[in-house]
């Protein structure tokens, strides 16, 4: 019987958990006296032979994995990355929602402009209405004495408001 131990500590491979889990099959290293693979066979081969193809070749070794999308959570500085993107990701976020918000706001802006101008056209017109109108009573009072006060048109000519701003 071979004496050749192979490297396990346990305790270790607790602690490290998650990290170096995907090794190729030819890095295991087989140590110490009596090694029974010794002059036998070659690395490639032994990768081959656990494998289960034959020693002399014939058998395609699967080749290691190119990785997939989330193989970066097995780095340990992971968490950070994720937080980065995270942090990206709510940053890219906060801009879509300040422009969507920015919009809102410009849209509020001339609604409440077009309602001043409405407002104040308004007020306009009656500010104008209640002059001719007192105008008007004021001429019809004098009676006959029609020179007393001004003409309606040339009265509103000189206090009329302006309606636009």
């Amino acid at each position: 019987m071979a004496t050749g131990t192979f490297n396990f500590d346990p305790i270790s491979d607790f602690l490290n958990f998650g990290k170096n889990q995907q090794q190729p099959l030819n890095s295991l290293k087989f140590e110490g006296p009596g090694n029974p693979y010794t002059g036998l066979v070659s690395d490639a081969n032994l990768s081959s032979d656990i494998l289960g193809t034959p020693i002399g070749g014939g058998g395609a070794v699967p080749s290691k994995s190119k990785g997939g999308i989330f193989d970066f959570l097995k780095r340990e500085d992971a968490l950070s990355d994720i937080g980065g993107l995270l942090q990206g990701g709510a940053g890219l976020f906060n801009a879509f929602t300040g422009y969507k918000g920015l919009g809102l706001q410009e849209d509020a802006l001339n609604f409440n402009k077009a309602t001043t101008r409405a407002n104040f056209a308004n007020e306009a017109k009656m500010v104008n209405s209640q002059l001719e109108d007192r105008q008007r009573a004021r001429r019809a009072s004098a009676g006959g004495e029609a020179g007393k006060y001004e003409s309606v048109s040339t009265y509103m000519d000189k206090n009329s408001v302006a309606g636009t701003i």
